[in-house]
């Protein structure tokens, strides 16, 4: 495989700051000067800034920034809690105020001794931002869009500026109406990983899911299987990158995250000319079996109500789990699935073809946090390459990663995903490693 581009510098001497080792609470900080503000208490407020907010801001200004909030939007409603984010060694909180006209996000940061270094009105909606070990200016992208008569998708291909025939990942989605970036809430975990693979020297191409694009078309067809999801396009995708001069077409890579990485050995035994795969928090259950296991475990860590959608969808699973078996291809089942499309699932899982299948590297990536597939499933994936004595898969797992491969503490939910964050590098390093060693 092609040599990277030094991306292995200062591998084991990167550290991320951690809320730990600020030595104070973010959250309780932002709170605290949320309270002074509301309460008038605008000199206390300036005593606690750093020395050049307070050449910046002094209290008769800090008093007409509140002011003028107050004027234009009314009374304050409710103030929901900060998100704390930290960026090398500041910590960053934004908290969603509502008032009686609009909602305004108030950012606050502090620096290390807690200290306040910063205060702005920032939009309430979290904005993505790409993680700060990119350099934007190592790589470029264009538009490419993936052809197909009835179903073009919006696809981008991120390539590196420097060298010439690189290799290529394909990014295929999870379960869901997934875009190309992989956007859920603030969060764009597939541009993540392009960008941070393509400043270390690999192309990344990603595309929008068919359901993402055409939701109505796709719920309209009565046998709808993952074929028409997922193969289809990672065909018409391969077909694409193989166009591209800058390509090296004996190197694609495919990598495919949850349900994207359950079809695997579905697609080695289907798509010719694939180099090595990557499943990323792949299930190795069938989907009918891991919906029952998330909900389950969401009806036990939500609070109400959310506990009891989580119950009502653990009634849906455990349904379409115990009727697979008498139900025709024909008849529809929760979730917005076709019989025929929890059916294909079944019946194309990792052990009904992996006996057929040329053992191309795999590289298993999972996150110990991960509720929608969890740590057992990795297992699950290790028992079943030593069954068959396959010597090309390495595993590696992260104990700080949810599903979406983000970092965070104690057991994992859904408003996690809405926190913004990015894929951590140790993970880019560790994809870039299996793919140009």
């Amino acid at each position: 495989m092609k040599q990277p581009i030094l991306f292995l510098f200062f591998l084991f001497g990167i550290s991320f700051i951690g809320f730990s080792q600020l030595g104070f609470d973010p959250k309780f900080k932002a709170k605290e000067i949320l309270y002074l503000l509301k309460n008038g208490k605008f000199e206390t407020i300036c005593l606690r800034m750093d020395p050049v907010m307070k050449r910046m801001m002094d209290e008769e200004k800090l008093m007409g920034f509140w002011d003028i909030l107050e004027m234009s939007n009314g009374q304050i409603l409710e103030v929901g809690e900060p998100l704390v984010t930290t960026k090398d060694k500041l910590a960053v909180t934004v908290t969603v105020i509502q008032y009686e006209k609009k909602k305004v996000g108030l950012k606050i940061v502090f620096n290390e001794k807690g200290e306040i270094a910063g205060l702005f009105l920032v939009s309430p909606t979290p904005q993505y931002q790409h993680p700060d070990y990119v350099n934007t200016n190592t790589f470029y992208e264009f538009k490419m869009v993936l052809p197909d008569p009835n179903f073009p998708l919006d696809g981008v291909l991120t390539l590196p500026r420097k060298g010439d025939k690189f290799p290529v990942i394909i990014i295929v989605g999870d379960v869901g109406a997934i875009d190309k970036d992989g956007s859920i809430g603030p969060n764009k975990i597939y541009k993540d990983l392009a960008w941070g693979l393509a400043d270390n020297g690999v192309a990344v191409y990603r595309f929008d899911k068919r359901n993402f694009a055409y939701p109505k078309d796709l719920v309209s067809k009565k046998n709808l299987t993952p074929n028409d999801e997922y193969l289809i396009d990672l065909k018409n995708a391969i077909k694409q990158v193989k166009k591209v001069p800058e390509i090296d077409s004996n190197q694609i890579i495919v990598l495919g995250h949850g349900l994207g990485a359950y079809f695997i050995p579905y697609f080695q035994k289907s798509v010719p000319n694939i180099h090595g795969f990557i499943s990323f928090n792949g299930n190795f259950s069938n989907l009918s079996q891991l919906l029952v296991q998330q909900n389950f475990y969401l009806t036990t860590k939500l609070a109400e109500p959310q506990k009891q959608e989580a119950k009502l969808n653990l009634q849906k699973a455990n349904y379409a789990l115990n009727a697979l078996s008498v139900k025709s291809k024909s008849d529809s089942l929760p979730y917005g699935f076709s019989a025929s499309y929890w059916l294909f699932l079944k019946e194309n899982g990792p052990t009904q073809h992996i006996a057929e299948v040329v053992y191309q590297p795999i590289l298993f990536l999972q996150g110990n946090r991960d509720y929608q597939v969890p740590i057992s499933e990795l297992e699950q994936w290790k028992n079943l390459g030593q069954t068959y004595a396959i010597r090309t898969w390495t595993f590696a797992s992260f104990p700080k990663l949810n599903h979406l491969g983000l970092e965070g503490e104690g057991p994992s939910l859904p408003a996690e995903y809405l926190k913004p964050n990015n894929i951590p590098y140790e993970v880019i390093l560790r994809i870039a490693s299996f793919v140009l060693y």
